[in-house]
């Protein structure tokens, strides 16, 4: 359990311990999987289910599939029994692997509720999600100019929320003169490029999900040429 705890740390680690617990999986009488999950309270925070044959060691082929359940409770007990000293217990690899990826799930999810409301507490984050949902931009490049016009006049040129709004929005002369001064429309192209960049990588994680996902080959398939054909970097849907 170790390197368990060298992830999460031994708090985090002592956590998921306290709130495994399994379930076993039958088709009709006969065991085919272990459902494994975190609870606490009477809420199940993450889950995994996974089948005999997947979970079953390549060294311990001689188990019935009801000797395993009983040996995956064993361990689990044993964990919980000596939980204060989690760093020197060694568990089967199996379960190791199980506990890892209940932890991730787990821990990645809370981080990117954790990002999410950062980001929707961030000043920034809120102007351009309101010049998103206000339609103030036809074009995915009008949009990168405004918001990159907006930036300016705040962080560069210190004018407030409201004089942008209701001071220079009628001051064309001023407005031109901001622009050609911060250079605006190379500004916001260097930007839109990252953008542009940053977001194939995107792409490419997204295929990887559909790739690794449960849907049958020929979905997958679909899928995946429906995103590489349609232009979605330069798509913008009013």
């Amino acid at each position: 359990m170790n390197e368990i705890v060298n992830i999460f740390g031994e708090a985090s680690t002592k956590d998921l311990i306290n709130g495994l617990k399994i379930k076993p999986r039958y088709d009709k009488s006969s065991l085919v999987g272990i459902y494994f999950y975190i609870e606490e309270g009477k809420t199940i925070h993450t889950s995994y289910k996974t089948t005999i044959e997947e979970f079953k060691p390549k060294t311990s082929d001689s188990l019935s599939n009801d000797e395993l359940l009983d040996k995956v409770k064993k361990e689990i007990i044993y964990l919980k029994n000596n939980i204060n000293n989690i760093s020197d217990i060694n568990i089967s690899k199996e379960l190791t692997d199980v506990i890892a990826r209940l932890g991730t799930q787990l821990y990645d999810n809370a981080a990117t509720k954790e990002k999410i409301h950062n980001f929707e507490s961030d000043f920034w984050f809120k102007r351009l999600r309101d010049l998103i949902h206000n339609d103030q931009a036809k074009t995915r490049k009008q949009f990168m100019r405004l918001a990159t016009y907006w930036y300016v006049l705040i962080e560069f040129e210190g004018y407030s929320e409201e004089e942008v709004v209701q001071v220079l929005a009628s001051n064309k002369s001023k407005m031109k003169e901001i622009v050609e001064k911060w250079n605006v429309k190379h500004f916001s192209d260097f930007i839109e490029k990252v953008h542009y960049i940053a977001s194939t990588k995107q792409i490419e994680h997204f295929i990887k999900i559909i790739k690794s996902s449960s849907a049958t080959d020929e979905v997958k398939e679909e899928l995946i040429n429906k995103l590489l054909t349609s232009n979605i970097l330069d798509t913008w849907n009013n």
